[in-house]
């Protein structure tokens, strides 16, 4: 199921209506496929062990994963071992910070923050960073799980977008159109996009 929220970056938030399209359940692999044609450079937020990274390299993509865990790395560095073509690229590096624009070169047409956000101490500089580092007409992909009120009372943020965290999610300006996709693996996928340039089209795919 996929709801379209109203375009952002106007200045006006979104009204919370939605427009939804009635079609079949989409899975977390189908989106990415989409999302994720071959030859898209890729950022994976919070990469852990590299698995996601590893399936988007499959489908030909040029992935870049960024994570804190030292175990997690040497872990994905380990994996993407016998890996054909480009590698995967697997950096210590904390997203959270301005650490992050040490990536910015190569515009990514892909940023992916799986099961991240709410961990996020500063959402608004993420995605101010994350921006600049996007192509013109590429996405922030956030997914990751809803969960009702009572994670709102948490002292610590815990797993889950709250109803708080969505609204500040699809209520970030910078961006041409923020769409909602509910997975079939009880996830649900935001997927916000930059503005497109007369002369710079991203290689991100369209769902």
């Amino acid at each position: 199921m996929t709801a379209s929220v109203a375009p952002q970056g106007s200045g006006h938030p979104p009204s919370g209506r939605t427009s939804e399209a009635a079609v079949e359940p989409l899975g977390e692999s189908g989106l990415f496929k989409r999302l994720a044609p071959a030859g898209a450079r890729v950022l994976d937020v919070g990469c852990g062990q590299g698995q996601l990274a590893m399936r988007l390299h499959a489908q030909g993509c040029i992935v870049t994963g960024v994570d804190t865990s030292h175990d997690a790395l040497r872990a994905a560095r380990a994996y993407r071992r016998g890996a054909t073509a480009v590698s995967p690229r697997f950096f210590d590096l904390n997203a959270d910070t301005p650490a992050l624009m040490g990536l910015s070169g190569d515009p990514f047409d892909l940023i992916v923050c799986r099961m991240v956000y709410p961990l996020l101490s500063d959402p608004a500089a993420f995605f101010s960073r994350v921006q600049v580092l996007l192509a013109p007409g590429g996405a922030l992909v956030v997914i990751d799980r809803l969960v009702g009120a009572a994670a709102e009372q948490l002292a610590q943020p815990g797993p889950g977008l709250t109803a708080t965290a969505v609204a500040a999610l699809t209520g970030s300006t910078g961006w041409t159109s923020v769409q909602c996709h509910h997975l079939d693996e009880g996830l649900t996928a935001f997927v916000l996009r930059t503005h497109v340039s007369s002369s710079t089209t991203s290689a991100v795919g369209r769902v």
